[in-house]
């Protein structure tokens, strides 16, 4: 029987223009092009200012003697970040686009119309890695803060979604004693695809992201584990995987939970979409021989931004 489940959006207000803000233009004298980086808050992946280690830069200048195909850039054990070759800003008052990935793509990507490249997530992701988190950056340098030391500064966002299931298990599974690990284990996922054309919208700085290819199964990695108090509480389970933004009307989870086999399918609408910059949650029950919706499936980002209506077999 289907419920009808309302699905709470919020609004990235600066998703990924995150790394503009009006600021005095103070360019090296050199005109040399230097840079300091971090990751902006964690909304999906593992990917952090720490854990950053190489991305790609392109610019685009007014003169395309000053104009540069995307440069890789690596963190040494300093903290600095090393251009794989020399880039020169052409002025001081000489605005630019600029656009900043990770990871790294084929070399030889210019800015301009039309998707830039394409992009896979891993069909089987895991907990620590990061290959999957596509982060991005794009502004105007006119528009760009430097530092007094005339590097400027990047702020990446991530570009894609996340898709978090949250099991709460039944009592049933405490009988003979609370379990000393995750009853779940083999969790699959159907009706994503897992593919992505990227490109970039020159008016509102933002990634366009146009879901290709055709759905595959995704493997979700467990993130978090929580035994229950006692044999009258509750264990808490959540598995967790990237994907792409795109619209998705139904999806099907498979797991195992203490050796039997579940699949809990989710049918969203025609419309529905998972937009970049979101994390989403799946909130189930598990019991004994059913798994079902415990509470409305949520979608999280920087402001709050009404609500969508949805529905969940």
């Amino acid at each position: 029987m289907k419920k009808r489940q309302s699905i709470i959006l919020l609004t990235a207000v600066a998703a990924f223009a995150g790394c503009a803000k009006t600021s005095d233009i103070k360019i090296p004298t050199d005109n040399v092009v230097r840079v300091i980086a971090d990751v902006a808050m964690k909304t999906k992946g593992s990917c952090t200012t720490e854990s950053l280690k190489e991305f790609d830069l392109m610019i685009k200048s007014r003169s395309s003697k000053y104009d540069y195909t995307n440069t890789k850039f690596t963190r040494d054990e300093s903290g600095q970040w090393i251009p794989a070759k020399q880039m020169l800003w052409e002025g001081e008052n000489v605005n630019a686009e600029y656009l900043a990935v990770s990871p790294c793509a084929n070399a030889g990507i210019s800015l301009g119309d039309g998707p830039l490249f394409q992009f896979q997530v891993s069909g089987r992701q895991t907990k620590d890695g990061t290959e999957s988190d596509l982060l991005w950056c794009y502004g105007n340098k006119n528009e760009t803060s430097f530092d007094d030391q005339g590097r400027m500064k990047l702020t990446f966002a991530h570009a894609l979604s996340l898709l978090k299931v949250k099991l709460t298990f039944g009592t049933q599974f405490n009988v003979g004693g609370v379990p000393g690990s995750n009853p779940a284990s083999s969790f699959n996922i159907d009706g994503f695809k897992t593919s992505v054309n990227v490109g970039y919208n020159t008016t509102t700085g933002t990634a366009n992201l146009a879901a290709d290819g055709s759905a595959s199964t995704m493997y979700l990695y467990e993130s978090s584990w929580i035994p229950a108090a006692d044999v009258y509480s509750n264990c808490v389970a959540e598995f967790e995987c990237i994907v792409v933004p795109q619209q998705v009307s139904t999806f099907t989870l498979y797991f195992y939970a203490a050796g039997n086999p579940y699949i809990f399918t989710a049918n969203l609408g025609s419309d529905f979409s998972f937009e970049s910059g979101k994390e989403y949650t799946l909130p189930l029950i598990v019991g004994k021989d059913v798994v079902r919706m415990s509470e409305d499936i949520s979608a999280e980002a920087w402001k709050d931004g009404g609500s969508q209506d949805i529905e969940t077999d």
